[in-house]
């Protein structure tokens, strides 16, 4: 197995986060829930080492379900090695476009200095890129014996995107659905407008309340509960146009490292990046907005308000 590439933080006996190692800045991570019957794992990282499975039979030998977040390459990757999926079908057609394995592959590549996980990505990952699920719909309910996992969209970052919560553990998985770490994370063309989020943060936030901890897709802590009231101020401003401050921003997997040699070899890593920031951009204008003393940041697409 792939110890150096899937890290594994126990949190307690029934709870563990398993984080895609391949970049000591970004975090990739899924939760491990384990119940008295079964256990799910929310999110399957890239897919870069290909034994996600195995890992989590390490620890625990109960049957698993996967639960996805979204269809993202960066959390979707390694869906294929499990045979109860779970998805909402709103993400469908990210399968036939983020999720083949060339993407998964360049991002990987683009986002480690490790020659490790370069020749892992290469020689291990997953490659299938398809894989068979069930629909997910809002108030769907996960019993994994003496633990409950609730499904509550939160359409945005994807128009299917879904968090899954532990009400009596007072726990929300949310992948990329709030913040990766103190961002929204709307730039990209297949994102909801912003104003619409904002109604979808809002909803969201009566049905669960603020009095639980929030794990996200690209963070080790638990975000911090101000996040979500920031967030909403955040996009009542640049909905009412305040923005004059913000700044384009380019997600890092897109943008060549600063080290990058001028080589062929670096010209042809360059177009298909090109290539990649088309398909996940698409006509999108990306920008951040950000305020004063706020833990928090917006980056939306300044096409889409």
């Amino acid at each position: 197995m792939s110890e150096n590439i899937i890290q594994v933080i126990r949190i307690n006996d029934g709870l563990y986060l398993l984080n895609e190692n391949i970049n000591e800045g970004a975090f990739i991570t899924m939760m491990l829930v384990i119940g008295d019957e079964k256990a799910a794992i929310i999110d399957t990282g890239m897919g870069v080492s290909g034994d996600l499975d195995e890992v989590i039979r390490s620890i625990t030998e109960k049957p698993v379900i996967c639960l996805l977040t979204h269809c993202d390459p960066d959390h979707a990757g390694g869906a294929v090695l499990f045979g109860d999926v779970f998805m909402s079908r709103l993400d469908e057609p990210l399968m036939r476009t983020s999720l083949n394995y060339r993407t998964r592959s360049l991002m990987a590549k683009n986002m480690t200095a490790s020659e490790e996980v370069r020749r892992c990505a290469k020689e291990r990952m997953v490659r299938k890129d398809h894989f068979a699920y069930r629909d997910i719909k809002d108030g769907d309910t996960f019993d994994l014996g003496g633990r409950k996992l609730e499904a509550v969209s939160l359409g945005g970052h994807t128009e299917g995107s879904m968090c899954f919560i532990d009400r009596a553990g007072k726990i929300i998985f949310a992948g990329d659905s709030i913040a990766n770490a103190n961002s929204a994370v709307l730039l990209f063309d297949k994102c909801l407008p912003l104003s619409e989020y904002r109604q979808n943060l809002e909803r969201f936030l009566q049905v669960t309340g603020q009095d639980m901890d929030i794990y996200t897709g690209h963070a080790i802590d638990v975000l911090d509960r101000r996040i979500i009231p920031e967030l909403l101020t955040l996009c009542d401003e640049v909905i009412a146009g305040n923005t004059a401050g913000d700044v384009p921003y380019m997600p890092p997997f897109l943008q060549m490292p600063s080290d990058a040699k001028e080589s062929i070899k670096g010209a042809i890593r360059k177009a298909m990046l090109g290539i990649a920031a088309k398909t996940q951009l698409g006509n999108s204008r990306p920008m951040e907005h950000a305020k004063l003393g706020f833990l928090a940041s917006v980056k939306y697409n300044a096409n889409k308000i």
